[in-house]
């Protein structure tokens, strides 16, 4: 067994992520031009069934197990990290195989009645692919468990590189069959992705990581089998609650959306294809979300390793340096958004509307993306009901005012997007109060100050790009911006201190060169 540290850990999935989503992303780009804001917007009212399908065939345990398996690291007891994972396998396998069959049978009438009809295809292509998505999770939280982040790592590039060279040619021979077969090949390609980044992981368990060394010595017996069980549970079930309620409410989404047009009059066909703009501007936006997400991913069992010792400073360090690495990357981010947001849409999906709805948007990134690791931190305290109920609030939130605001004359589909704000502003703030009440919260002012001096430059460097190609075309704009913008930003945080050059040593392959480079530089040293 090997592990990583925190840092490194992180790094490493970043790295990994960046390359996952620059893929995706020009994947992203192809097939939505293929498909346009209606075959978009149809893909988009089947997705939602993963996440609820997800939820219900695993129960919480991927989450679970990640965290016992990093408190039974921290205390030496390798049996339980064998219990956790047959336990888990052999019930998420179980589940899997119960709900993609239900979900096939029930797929003709769940179209037909609730979504669009033309979702049939691509409910059953979804349901396919559910026990081997499920089961990858499973071995992927146990790396997340053990904290190497190598594999899961390079599995996320696998899975990219395979789903965007198995997607695009698919969607662009279904696209001649229709709308409906074209969203079905989008997800099979997400699939294939997926069956090929779980065999590279399953391939590295069996051959090396499931036998686990240089653990700690035992401390006392062995845990009992039923006392893994009910650690699993304790984070399982509320998680499994949470996710419940949210994905339902996500799934929800669609049918509450059709219903709140119709009361404007409003048909599916013109819903649909609205839907499809906002669904490509909250993909932009969720785009930094790369960063947030990892570090969620990666603090659970950080934490939870740390909160097992009884190690506080440990948890106070990790929740200051995932706040941190967020808003480096989150500010930033925002500030393109705001400036630049309907040149970045109109460049990439040719959409307008997806542009306007992107810079609408803009203002509530920030607590988007300090959302996860603040859900992430609560996970790794044994808090996870109290995220439960926050989750809970924010998707009641989202719910009742999707509603209210879309069936309001001239609103529209601002009023999905009003909807967002409201909901991710309060769910935020509710978990950082929650957070605030376990883990004693640092800051450090002087190195905020440097970090909003940095974004300031950005922002200044992007509006007068902007301004002085005025006549240029939105993607030499947006390129041009992003490239002068970013150099002068990471030149900034090494001037200011933000970032140091021992911090890049934890880069995996490069990072010490990198910091051996930056430090013959006199104003870095």
């Amino acid at each position: 067994m090997s592990r990583e540290s925190f840092l490194r850990g992180a790094l490493l999935l970043i790295i990994a992520s960046i390359t996952t989503k620059i893929l995706g992303m020009v994947m992203q780009v192809i097939v939505n031009r293929l498909l346009g804001p209606e075959g978009f917007g149809l893909f988009r009212t089947v997705w939602p069934l993963l996440g609820l399908i997800f939820t219900l065939s695993t129960v919480g345990l991927p989450t679970a197990l990640a965290k016992v398996i990093a408190e039974a690291i921290a205390l030496g007891d390798e049996a339980k990290v064998r219990r956790a994972m047959r336990f888990s396998g052999f019930i998420v396998i179980v589940l899997s195989i119960i709900f993609s069959a239900s979900l096939i049978m029930i797929a003709p009438s769940l179209s037909s009645k609730w979504l669009d009809p033309r979702s049939y295809p691509a409910v059953v292509a979804l349901a396919i692919w559910v026990p081997i998505i499920n089961f990858s999770w499973i071995v992927r939280n146990f790396y997340m468990g053990i904290q190497n982040q190598t594999h899961p790592s390079i599995a996320w590039i696998v899975e990219t590189v395979a789903r965007t060279a198995v997607t695009i040619p698919l969607v662009y021979w279904a696209n001649q069959f229709g709308l409906k077969y074209a969203a079905a090949a989008v997800m099979t390609g997400i699939g294939i992705g997926e069956l090929c980044g779980f065999l590279y992981m399953y391939w590295k368990y069996r051959r090396k990581d499931r036998h686990l060394h240089n653990l700690p010595p035992l401390e006392g017996k062995p845990e009992t089998s039923s006392r893994t069980v009910r650690a699993l549970a304790q984070i399982a079930v509320p998680t499994t609650f949470k996710n419940i309620l949210g994905t339902m409410a996500y799934a929800a989404e669609p049918l509450i959306l059709y219903a709140a047009f119709a009361n404007v009059g409003v048909d599916k066909g013109p819903a649909t294809r609205l839907y499809g703009s906002l669904g490509m501007a909250i993909s932009l936006l969720l785009l930094p979300t790369v960063l947030s997400s990892v570090l969620s991913t990666v603090l659970v069992p950080a934490v939870s390793e740390a909160a097992a010792l009884n190690n506080s400073a440990v948890i106070k360090r990790r929740l200051y340096q995932t706040i941190r690495e967020t808003l480096m990357i989150g500010l930033p981010a925002t500030i393109l958004f705001l400036i630049m947001g309907h040149d970045v849409a109109v460049s990439l999906y040719r959409d307008p509307l997806a542009g306007d709805l992107l810079m609408y948007l803009a203002p509530i990134c920030i607590f988007i993306y300090l959302r996860e690791p603040l859900a992430g931190i609560l996970q790794g305290l044994n808090k996870a009901g109290i995220s439960t109920v926050v989750s809970l609030t924010g998707s009641a939130i989202r719910m009742a005012c999707i509603y209210y605001f879309v069936s309001k004359p001239g609103l529209g589909i601002y009023g999905l997007a009003d909807s967002t704000a409201i909901a991710a502003i309060l769910s935020t703030i509710l978990y950082f109060f929650f957070v605030k009440r376990y883990v004693s919260i640092y800051v450090d002012w002087a190195d905020s100050v440097k970090l909003l001096t940095a974004t300031a430059l950005f922002a200044f460097i992007v509006y007068q790009t902007k301004m002085a190609l005025s006549s240029s075309t939105p993607g030499t704009r947006v390129i041009t911006a992003l490239v002068i913008g970013f150099i002068v930003y990471l030149i900034a945080l090494l001037l200011l201190r933000v970032i140091r050059p021992h911090t890049l040593e934890k880069i995996p392959k490069i990072g010490t060169g990198l910091a051996k480079l930056l430090r013959q530089i006199p104003i870095l040293r």
